[in-house]
């Protein structure tokens, strides 16, 4: 009993598995593909982290500066065109970098575990997820020193 490829129409064979004039994988014949290597994600989580990390580190400096230069004189710097808003962007971030943390954190735990990542990698990722507390901790700080 010939078979016909549900893509071009083409007869093929009953063992075929794929399709000899589209290349289409037949239905019913099993066609496994060898598995890749397995990427790890804690990298980028990482990555992600450090840099919302680096941002919002920025933006706690600029709201700390901001008391110290914008209050004595009533002026902005041209160069600051963010403060004002820099502290609400620093609670943003915070929010972030949190979530951040928590995923990075997670994520590595289980990495570990199917030995995907090292030991190296496994406690940047704690540091970061840490780190993001701290920051945590500065913007209920900033939050309770406005009230």
């Amino acid at each position: 009993m010939a078979k016909f490829c549900t893509t071009c129409g083409h007869e093929i064979e009953e063992t075929t598995a794929v399709c000899p004039n589209c290349e289409t994988p037949v239905l019913g014949v099993g066609v496994f593909r060898k598995p890749g290597p397995i990427k790890s994600v804690t990298a980028t989580y990482i990555f992600y982290t450090a840099l919302t990390m680096a941002l919002t580190l920025t933006l706690w400096i600029t709201s700390i500066l901001e008391s110290w230069i914008m209050e004595p004189t009533g002026e902005n710097p041209y160069w600051l065109f963010w403060v004002g808003n820099d502290q609400y962007f620093a609670y943003f971030t915070t929010l972030v970098l949190l979530v951040l943390g928590i995923l990075t954190f997670t994520n590595s735990n289980i990495e570990y575990k199917r030995e995907m990542i090292s030991r190296k990698e496994r406690l940047f990722a704690i540091f970061m997820f840490v780190t993001s507390f701290f920051f945590v901790y500065i913007a209920v700080i900033g939050l309770l020193w406005q009230v």
